[in-house]
């Protein structure tokens, strides 16, 4: 399971009402020492982490290597900017992942012109109404089932977020 979570909700309190897979844990008074101390504990239960929205917002380069994640889920302002700064932007945000040893998953492609022009990105995922509308963690296990020829082809992420 991956659990994808935005870094406005790392900061606020509702980071302590995520359940741990270990009940004695001392969770830091400051939200961002709450969000290290739970999603460690969740990491370590084999539940994989994904930082959301990143690159807009509250997103923070800091959070990069402070945070215990696995996957950077690119905001879709940047995958709707046709600009050209908008690729080298897409492109800066992929080499750092990289480096860093994550995934990289582009948000919100709609129309086959997203991801046609997301293809050259090598290594990066993609979610978004193209491939399917948001669904239940049950429903996404079943569509999984039954269409994991079409994942592969397109290397569709479905996640269960954080809210």
């Amino acid at each position: 399971m991956t659990l994808a979570t935005s870094a406005r909700f790392l900061h606020s309190r509702q980071i302590a009402k995520l359940p741990n897979c270990v009940t004695n844990v001392r969770r830091p008074a400051r939200p961002i020492g709450a969000a290290v101390v739970v999603l460690t504990e969740l990491r370590r239960c084999g539940v994989r982490v994904a930082l959301d929205d990143f690159g807009t917002g509250y997103s923070s380069l800091s959070y990069l290597h402070r945070l215990p994640i696995h996957i950077i889920k690119i905001d879709r302002s940047f995958v709707i900017d046709l600009r050209s700064e908008a690729d080298l932007m897409l492109q800066a945000i992929v080499t750092l992942g990289q480096s860093l040893g994550l995934e990289i998953v582009a948000e919100g492609i709609e129309k086959s012109s997203d991801l046609e022009r997301l293809r050259r990105f090598e290594h990066m995922a993609g979610q978004g109404y193209l491939f399917a509308r948001p669904m239940t963690a049950i429903d996404a296990i079943e569509f999984g089932r039954h269409n994991t020829s079409a994942a592969k082809e397109h290397q569709r992420s479905i996640v269960v977020e954080a809210t």
